[in-house]
C-alpha cells in the first residue's frame, strides 16, 4: 500500500466552477462539487467541512467526442492562468485568449463567462470569484465572500467591477483602492484586459495573495501534456523521499518497473529539430539572450527505468535499463506523468484535474487512481480529482455515487450541456454503465451506416455494371456486329 505523509498547509477545496460562452458552451453551465443528500460511498466518498456542507473527493466527466470535455477542463485551465499573469507587463497590448461559442449570432460578440467558488481551509471562508472577458478587454469581475460556519451568515461582496468602474466593500477600501486606481498614479490603473485580483496580487494585496495562493492548489493536466513527464519529474527532485514514493506508486501499478533514475543531460542534437527552430524564433523575438536559449535547447531529463532480468531457471542475475520515453509502453508513460501530480495531490489536499486520465491505461489501474482519492485512509487531507474519461467499466455503483458522474453531450444546435446523473433521477441500484451504453443517459455518439459516393468523374459508369448486365450488352453488341441476324 502506498504510505503518504501527511502535511498540514495552506487547502483550498473546490466547490464549483462554472462557464459560458466559451468554445462549444452557449449558456452557462456549472460542474458542482457539492455531495448530493444521497447515502451511498457517504464516508469514503464524501467529506464534511462544517455547517452541513458535505463535497465530493472525485467526479468524473463522460460525454462522446467532440462533446465539450475537454473544453471544460481548458476554461478552468484558462481561468487559473488568467488569474496569475494577466497582470504582467508582457500582457500590455495583448488580447485576451478567449474564444465565444461561434455557433450563434446572439454569443459570438458577448464576452465569456467564468466562476469558481471555493473554500478557504485556513480562514473558514468560501470566496466566489468570477469575471466577463471578451477578446479585448474585461468587461465585469467580482469577488464575494462569506463563513460558513457561522449560522446565519450573508455572502458579501470584496469589489464589484464593471468596466474600469469599481464598487468596494468599505472594510477594503484601504487595501484595494490605492492598487487599482491611484488618483496620483495613472499608470497604477487597472488595464482594461487585466484581472483586479491579479493586479492587487501583484502588489502584494494579502487578501488577494491568499485567493491566489488557495487558487494555486489546483492542478490542471491538460490533454496536450499527458504525454510529457514534466510534473512528475519536478516533484521527484524535489527530495529522495519523493522519488521512493514514486517508485512505490509504480510498483503498486504493476508496470514492472523495480526502481527509476532521472537525470539532466546534455543534448547538442536538440537544436536541429524542427521544435527547436521554431523556438529559436518566438525566443529571439522574446528578447531572450543567446546563453538562456543554450539552456533551454541544450539541457532535457532523461528518465532511465529499471526491470529485474533474469536467467532460465528464474533467477534474478541483474537490471536491465529502459529510456522512459523510448522503451516504455504508452500506459505507462502517462501513469509515469501522473504520478508526481497524485502524489502531490494526495499528501497536500490539493484538486487534481486530468483530461482522459484513462488513456492508454488498464481499466483497473484507473479504477485504482480513482480508489485513492476515494479512500478514507489513503486520501486523509480530502484532495478532490476531476477527470474526464471514456472507460465505461467504471460507471458502476460500486465505485461512483450518482452525483460523481457528470454527462455532457451537445445539444441539435452545438451546444454542449452539462448535467450530473442525479439530475436523471436514476435508482441506486441501477446498471450505470448498461443504461448509459443504450443510450437512456444520453451523451453517446449516434452512429450512422458508412455509405461512402463513387463520383462520376472517377467511373465510366455511374455505378458498378453486374455481371447480368455485361452479358446483356455482349448479346446486343453480337447482333449488330453481324448482318445475319438483322
Amino acid at each position: 500500500m502506498l504510505q503518504l505523509t501527511a502535511r498540514r498547509g495552506d487547502e483550498m477545496k473546490l466547490i464549483s466552477f462554472s462557464v459560458g460562452n466559451y468554445k462549444s458552451f452557449k449558456e452557462p453551465v456549472q460542474l458542482s462539487m457539492v455531495a448530493g443528500r444521497i447515502k451511498e460511498h457517504q464516508e469514503s466518498n464524501t467529506f464534511g467541512t462544517g455547517n452541513n456542507l458535505r463535497l465530493l473527493k472525485s467526479a468524473v466527466i463522460y460525454g462522446p467526442n467532440a462533446s465539450g470535455k475537454s473544453n471544460l477542463l481548458d476554461a478552468l485551465d484558462f481561468l487559473l492562468t488568467f488569474v496569475r499573469f494577466s497582470a504582467k507587463e508582457s500582457q500590455v497590448g495583448e488580447g485576451i485568449l478567449v474564444v465565444p461559442f461561434k455557433l450563434s449570432t446572439t454569443t459570438e460578440d458577448k464576452p465569456s463567462f467564468f466562476e469558481i467558488e471555493f473554500l478557504d481551509d485556513e480562514s473558514s471562508k468560501i470566496f466566489r470569484y468570477g469575471f466577463e472577458a471578451s477578446p479585448k478587454n474585461i468587461d465585469k469581475e467580482w469577488l464575494f465572500y462569506w463563513n460558513h460556519l457561522q449560522p446565519g451568515n450573508r455572502e458579501k461582496y470584496i469589489f464589484k467591477r464593471s468596466g474600469q468602474d469599481f464598487n468596494v466593500a468599505r472594510q477594503f477600501k484601504s487595501e484595494i483602492m490605492p492598487r487599482i486606481k491611484n488618483p496620483d498614479d495613472k499608470s497604477s490603473y487597472v488595464r482594461d484586459n487585466a484581472l483586479a485580483l491579479s493586479v492587487l496580487a501583484n502588489s502584494n494585496s494579502p487578501m488577494a495573495v491568499r485567493i491566489l495562493r488557495c487558487m494555486s492548489e489546483i492542478t490542471v493536466v491538460r490533454r496536450a501534456e499527458a504525454s510529457f513527464s514534466h510534473f512528475t519529474d519536478d516533484y521527484i527532485e524535489r527530495s529522495s523521499k519523493n522519488k521512493q514514493k514514486i517508485e512505490e506508486l509504480l510498483k503498486v501499478a504493476d508496470l514492472g518497473i523495480d526502481r527509476i533514475n532521472t537525470m539532466k543531460i546534455e543534448s547538442p542534437r536538440a537544436k536541429e529539430s524542427p521544435l527547436a527552430l521554431l523556438g529559436e524564433v518566438l525566443l529571439q523575438a522574446s528578447g531572450i539572450t543567446p546563453a538562456r536559449k543554450t539552456n533551454i535547447f541544450r539541457q532535457r531529463r532523461e528518465v532511465i527505468t529499471f526491470h529485474k532480468k533474469y536467467d532460465p531457471t528464474g533467477q534474478v542475475i541483474g537490471e536491465e535499463e529502459f529510456d522512459l520515453h523510448d522503451d516504455e509502453s504508452d500506459g505507462t508513460k502517462h501513469f509515469y506523468s501522473l504520478a508526481g501530480s497524485i502524489v502531490d495531490c494526495l499528501e497536500q489536499g490539493k484538486v487534481l484535474v486530468v483530461d482522459e486520465l484513462d488513456l492508454s491505461l488498464h481499466t483497473l489501474l484507473t479504477r485504482h487512481i480513482i480508489n485513492l482519492f476515494n479512500s478514507s485512509s489513503q486520501n486523509s487531507r480530502n484532495s478532490q480529482l476531476i477527470a474526464a474519461i471514456q472507460d465505461t467499466n467504471l460507471l458502476s455503483r460500486h465505485l461512483l455515487r450518482r452525483d460523481q458522474i457528470w454527462l455532457i453531450e451537445k445539444d441539435k444546435y452545438g451546444a454542449s450541456e452539462l448535467l450530473s446523473l442525479l439530475e436523471y433521477r436514476v435508482r441506486k441500484d441501477a446498471s450505470y454503465e448498461k443504461d448509459y451504453i443504450t443510450g437512456r443517459y444520453g451523451a453517446i455518439p449516434i452512429l450512422r451506416d458508412y455509405s461512402p459516393v463513387v463520383h462520376e468523374e472517377k467511373s465510366s459508369y455511374a455505378h458498378e455494371e453486374t455481371a447480368e448486365q455485361k452479358k446483356k450488352r455482349e448479346h446486343k453488341s453480337k447482333k449488330t456486329d453481324n448482318p445475319d441476324s438483322l
